[in-house]
């Protein structure tokens, strides 16, 4: 038996490897990544700072295989929010590390997926040469939001401080 794909891809997340082996009817066998397919970063947006978040506004992506320091980003654009939160967990490292495994600094925070289009599915290297994405790369997105002068970046903190101050409960 031969399982032929409809186009030319990229084999992904194969179930099995070894030869004659029996699956299941309706088992997913493997994951094919279309080639030459338009690749999209998606992200998880914190709940704090999804409201500032809105489809069309210009992202900087920093892929975590090339430092962007030495490489440089790819830029996108917001194609699409997620309308309602997911859960996410979030773990301390502390567990690995011989600390107590039951600490509870282990918090569950919500999360919105956000889809980014980018520009370009490529970085060129420091020889010219092009540094392809692959599906499945972690990103970092800085989804620009506006700008603020040194003062007020620095004053932010101070003036949140001074607001929530002076409280009883």
């Amino acid at each position: 038996m031969a399982l032929r794909a409809p186009q030319d891809g990229v084999i992904n997340d194969l179930a099995t490897t070894t030869v004659g082996a029996v699956v299941q009817p309706g088992t997913v066998i493997m994951t094919l990544v279309p080639q030459d397919e338009q690749l999209y970063a998606d992200v998880s947006v914190k709940n704090e700072d999804v409201g500032f978040v809105q489809v069309g506004q210009t992202a900087q992506i920093k892929l975590a295989t090339y430092p962007f320091q030495k490489y440089g980003m790819l830029t996108g654009k917001v194609t699409r929010i997620s309308a309602d939160a997911a859960e996410a967990e979030r773990r301390n490292n502390n567990a690995s590390e011989g600390g107590n495994a039951n600490d509870d600094s282990n918090s569950v925070t919500s999360t919105y997926k956000a889809r980014i289009k980018l520009s370009d599915q490529s970085l060129v290297g420091p020889q010219g040469n092009r540094l392809h994405m692959t599906a499945g790369m972690q990103v970092v997105a800085e989804i620009h939001q506006g700008r603020r002068t040194v003062w007020e970046y620095l004053l932010s903190p101070v003036k949140k401080t001074l607001q929530e101050s002076g409280r009883e409960r």
